[in-house]
């Protein structure tokens, strides 16, 4: 017991030096919000599923100061996967997701993007650990430009869950690396939440809990968000 204890405050301990690295950096905004999200599943067979993951994030004020303006609604994602267990421990997805990016505002991006990834899992004791690489493909148009440009980037993520009687505790931090030519990788983008889960009924789990993001601006600067996530898991 003390050792899966040891275990998983050292990788909250990683997770959280990766939050407060980002968040020492350089930094030209931050900003507080909501982040209502739905994470459905539906079971096909034993080895194949599919999936969708959807989030809204909404900035509800400026940390810099009470007169900086920020987007009212900074993001929509829509994720709609495909997932095929290669073992009781490895799964390979392939997704569609259609994003779009200051809403509501005359900037809008909107972006299509097609990702591929691998997800493996393992548990020792009562603590289960998750890692995950996933290639994005992005198609993005802004509204200066009439035809969308191709963007590539590598993400990384690491977490585990742990039960706590009738709650389980859940982290995870991700890194994102643009991988604008061969062989060049650049971080760009951070990604770190710690939450509580709980089962309301036989097909639906509730989650909640902090989420930070930061973005690597072009100017160098790093724009960071904190929000407070409100996920329903839904399983069938």
């Amino acid at each position: 017991m003390k050792s899966n204890l040891k275990r998983t405050l050292h990788c909250l301990f990683i997770i959280a030096i990766g939050y407060m690295s980002s968040k020492g950096s350089i930094c030209a905004q931050s900003i507080a919000g909501l982040f209502p999200t739905i994470d459905a599943s539906w079971q096909l067979n034993e080895k194949q599923s599919i999936s969708t993951y959807q989030f809204y994030a909404l900035p509800m004020k400026s940390l810099e100061s009470e007169n900086a303006s920020h987007p009212k609604w900074l993001l929509y994602y829509g994720e709609y996967s495909a997932n095929r267990n290669l073992g009781k421990k490895l799964s390979l997805s392939g997704a569609y997701v259609f994003q779009l990016e200051n809403i509501g505002n005359s900037n809008v991006a909107t972006e299509n993007r097609a990702h591929v990834q691998l997800k493996y899992s393992t548990t020792v004791g009562k603590v289960n650990f998750v890692g995950r690489v996933r290639s994005d493909n992005r198609f993005i148009t802004l509204p200066e430009t009439a035809s969308a440009n191709y963007a590539h980037r590598m993400r990384f993520l690491g977490g585990l869950s742990v039960p706590l009687n009738k709650w389980t505790l859940t982290a995870y931090e991700e890194l994102f690396f643009n991988t604008p030519t061969l062989g060049e990788w650049r971080y760009a983008e951070n990604w770190a939440a710690i939450q509580l889960k709980r089962q309301l009924a036989n097909h639906l789990h509730l989650e909640a809990g902090p989420l930070f993001i930061t973005w690597k601006l072009p100017t160098g600067h790093w724009y960071n968000q904190y929000y407070l996530q409100t996920t329903l898991n839904l399983s069938f």
